[in-house]
């Protein structure tokens, strides 16, 4: 009997340590921003100063904190920040859960969430952003640009749901790519970082 009542509560921290992990915690209840206007009303106008003329409105193809400005004011994440703890807190997901090996994220997106119109926000909505969003052949381009095609490879040891379908497809026919660009991305990189 000893034996059980020592083994059991090393059996129960096993358990709860590969356990996935849910977020929020069940007590989390949003609350005002402090850093915000209490008094500030919804709806109206913002008026921001951009400087120079942005390349794009997307964040992830300009790349410029003017760009970044107004790309958070359209799309909402599936996260936010916290602006006291700097903790994670729901966006467009009410909830989110890590599997216990740290390679599957799952989110739950808050029924609430509507889009201008009143139509439901859908798992499928975030899917096609992300996609459209990550890839483009001008996001490709703009990495290639900024960290070199010697530093990009395709391909994962990890599967995930959200994804190019035919990254090498893609990749091949890029018209901004030459062909030792597109052969390092394709294949050579990974070799090299292998050593194969």
């Amino acid at each position: 009997m000893k034996t059980w009542l020592w083994i059991f509560p090393l059996l129960l921290a096993a358990a709860v340590a590969g356990a996935d992990e849910t977020f929020p915690d069940t007590g989390w209840r949003d609350r005002p921003n402090p850093l915000a206007d209490p008094g500030a009303q919804v709806g109206g106008e913002i008026a921001v100063y951009l400087g120079q003329y942005p390349r794009s409105l997307n964040y992830y193809l300009d790349g410029s904190t003017q760009s970044a400005q107004v790309f958070g004011a359209l799309y909402e994440s599936l996260l936010d920040m916290d602006p006291v703890s700097a903790e994670y807190r729901p966006g467009l997901a009410e909830r989110w859960t890590i599997s216990a090996d740290k390679r599957t994220f799952t989110f739950q997106i808050d029924p609430a969430a509507r889009w201008s119109d009143g139509r439901a926000v859908t798992a499928q909505d975030v899917r096609f952003t992300y996609d459209t969003i990550a890839y483009s052949d001008d996001v490709l381009q703009e990495l290639v640009d900024l960290v070199g095609a010697d530093r990009i490879m395709v391909g994962s040891d990890y599967c995930f749901d959200i994804a190019y379908e035919e990254p090498v497809k893609m990749i091949r026919e890029m018209k901004t790519l030459n062909e030792e660009q597109k052969q390092l991305i394709l294949g050579d990189n990974a070799k090299r970082l292998l050593r194969l």
